[in-house]
């Protein structure tokens, strides 16, 4: 009963190494590629002489890349533009995306009426006598919707129009 005990300890523990060296190798593997990219990457930017210049995709991406590895890791590994500067995009990033501007009317106001509307609101007015009211139900009847007070201001602006 002994050995059998023995034996499962000892093969736990023999495995146990396995996993670390294998952990070990992949870390220091990917240290190795993490310094060269680090390297090469100096290298472009010292061959680009301009500033480069990111679109908003490309800023989140590098935000949202910089902000999972941590604020010590970040000041640490990014070297394209300077930590403060990713921080920035972030804030920026995130006003535009609750400003609302999609959800603003692009002309304040009332719509305008139609022209149409307004030269059949100025014929009835040359042809008849009528008042705003009278002019206002005549148009109901031909399913028109337009208030009187908009019928007043169609009579004033085409009135100036005639005199001048």
């Amino acid at each position: 009963m002994e050995d059998f005990n023995n034996t499962t300890i000892s093969k736990k523990w023999l495995t146990i190494p396995v996993i670390a060296t294998i952990t070990r190798l992949l870390c220091r593997e990917l240290t190795l590629q993490n310094e060269y990219l680090r390297l090469e990457n100096k290298i472009l930017k010292s061959k680009i002489k301009k500033r480069i210049i990111f679109n908003d995709d490309e800023r989140r991406s590098l935000f949202e890349a910089a902000l999972a590895l941590g604020r010590d890791l970040m000041e640490q590994v990014v070297s394209i533009v300077k930590p403060k500067t990713i921080l920035a995009w972030q804030r920026r990033l995130e006003k535009q995306k609750w400003d609302y501007s999609d959800r603003r009317k692009r002309k304040p106001g009332r719509p305008r009426i139609d022209v149409d509307i307004e030269q059949i609101v100025c014929r009835m007015a040359r042809e008849n006598e009528w008042g705003y009211k009278r002019i206002e139900g005549e148009l109901k009847k031909l399913e028109i919707e337009v208030s009187k007070t908009s019928i007043a201001n169609i009579r004033k602006v085409s009135s100036k129009s005639i005199l001048y």
